[in-house]
């Protein structure tokens, strides 16, 4: 695990792509850097869930029936949240994003090391009642993309989602041994749901 000033310089002389480049030292911990909340947000509108819960017309989805794709066409509403914008999101909301940042890990950098990544949830949101709900927290070398997080309210009140907000934590990693190549579905992708773009 790599400390902060070995983090920066790696960044910084693109070894490792985070753009936009964090600030020193307000968006790095002490073996961080902070990742923060994008602008494509994917939720389940206040209504649906109010109508699910009062047992009107109950939210259920078949995996083996529907993709997720079309679970999030038929449940759910995109919202674009533009620099200095904001969404207040009720107890029980559910959120799936993606980060500002776009996270770029080389298989080998020019001394022959690959590097691996950790996306976590920063704890002082789980202690505000944001949880995280990360399916895949470690960011093996190779990627090249924003990375995809999924959001909780999971405390009795509700919660303001900023455009920005540094929700997350990323530390990076030296990998031993030779990696191969491989070839991933998501570097690239332009949505935090894969081919849902509306």
């Amino acid at each position: 695990m790599l400390g902060n000033v070995k983090l920066r310089e790696l960044i910084e002389s693109g070894t490792i792509g985070i753009t936009p480049q964090p600030k020193w030292p307000d968006d790095y911990g002490e073996t961080t850097v902070h990742l923060r909340v994008g602008c494509c947000l994917y939720i389940v509108p206040f209504w649906r869930r109010l109508l699910s819960l009062l047992h009107i017309r109950r939210l259920r989805w078949d995996p083996k029936q529907e993709t997720v794709t079309e679970l999030w066409k038929r449940v759910g509403k995109k919202v674009i949240l533009k620099d200095g914008e904001s969404i207040w999101l009720s107890p029980f909301s559910f959120v799936v994003g993606e980060t500002l940042e776009h996270v770029r890990l080389p298989y080998e950098d020019s001394e022959g090391f690959a590097w691996r990544g950790q996306f976590t949830t920063r704890t002082a949101n789980a202690r505000g009642g944001v949880g995280g709900e990360l399916s895949a927290p470690i960011i093996e070398p190779g990627t090249n993309h924003r990375i995809t997080f999924e959001l909780h309210v999971i405390g009795p009140f509700g919660v303001r989602l900023h455009h920005g907000a540094d929700l997350f934590n990323f530390s990076v990693g030296r990998v031993e041994g030779k990696v191969e190549k491989v070839h991933s579905r998501t570097n690239g992708q332009v949505s935090p749901i894969r081919e849902l773009v509306v």
